[in-house]
């Protein structure tokens, strides 16, 4: 048995306006991923803003989600291009990310998540 890999789409070409922020509306189901997966953000960002993305994590689908307190930024002062971050999810079975334009411009933020699993 080899390498798993899978994409799950978070944002696509979605504009963040100067000072604003977007919210991921459905959160995703990460239990079925198993105890041993690696998650990376691959982000891809567009104009002048500087974005700062932060993941919201529950267990239950319905419960109330909030930010770890071991969350980062995964592309505070991102220039215009596409990195890959680890994403630092551990010990949730739900997340949501949420994005926030943190400069003085707009941006365009394409957002995966992808999953490694044996």
């Amino acid at each position: 048995m080899g390498i798993r890999t899978e994409v799950i789409n978070i944002f696509t070409d979605r504009a963040i306006a100067k000072d604003a922020s977007i919210v991921l509306s459905t959160p995703i189901y990460l239990g079925k991923c198993g105890a041993g997966s690696a998650f990376w953000m691959d982000a891809s960002l567009t104009g002048s803003g500087a974005v700062q993305v932060t993941q919201q994590i529950a267990n239950l689908p319905e419960a109330d989600y909030y930010t770890p307190g071991n969350a980062r930024d995964m592309c505070s002062s991102h220039d215009s291009g596409r990195d890959r971050y680890d994403a630092y999810i551990m010990g949730t079975e739900w997340v949501k990310f949420k994005a926030k334009e943190r400069n003085i411009s707009t941006a365009t933020l394409t957002l995966d998540l992808i999953v490694s699993s044996a």
